[in-house]
């Protein structure tokens, strides 16, 4: 499931914005919450490669609670998190493209499976679950898109 929009600020803004781990609780969902877990002696809730993050709260209903860990990290490009153990293979992309002139196209995919099989209820899993995952990511890109154009154009130094 995925939803692209068209962000009015340049790639390395949204970019920044996104690799805090700490704004992703400003624009995604409210009943699940992606937070990275800060490591000893980490500065800062940046995305890297290979750090650990966590996905926990509700869902459809159900307590959810995912552990995962950044397997892509391309500055001003690319950030996946792939899930680590757990009922479900999970993965969260955020994938950005320069646009010129300012804008940036963002495409923001969340890819769920479970590890065991579901017979005739993972059809039912996917009819589901799949339409209620692309409402979220429409909202939690228009959510995006409202904060970063209302903030202040960086000026170049």
């Amino acid at each position: 499931m995925q939803s692209s929009m068209v962000i009015n600020r340049s790639v390395e803004e949204v970019f920044s914005y996104i690799e805090n781990g700490h704004n992703t609780s400003n624009y995604i969902s409210k009943e699940f919450q992606i937070k990275p877990v800060l490591s000893v002696g980490s500065q800062d809730a940046n995305y890297r490669m290979g750090s650990q993050v966590v996905g926990q709260g509700a869902f459809a209903g159900m307590a959810v609670n995912i552990q995962y860990q950044v397997a892509v990290f391309q500055p001003n490009r690319h950030i996946r998190l792939k899930s680590v153990g757990g009922l479900y293979e999970s993965e969260v992309n955020w994938q950005l493209e320069s646009q010129g002139d300012n804008r940036t196209s963002l495409l923001l995919e969340v890819k769920v499976k479970p590890k065991f099989s579901l017979g005739v209820m993972g059809s039912m899993f996917d009819k589901v679950v799949g339409p209620l995952i692309k409402q979220i990511l429409t909202q939690s890109l228009s959510k995006l898109k409202y904060i970063m154009e209302r903030q202040p154009v960086a000026v170049a130094a």
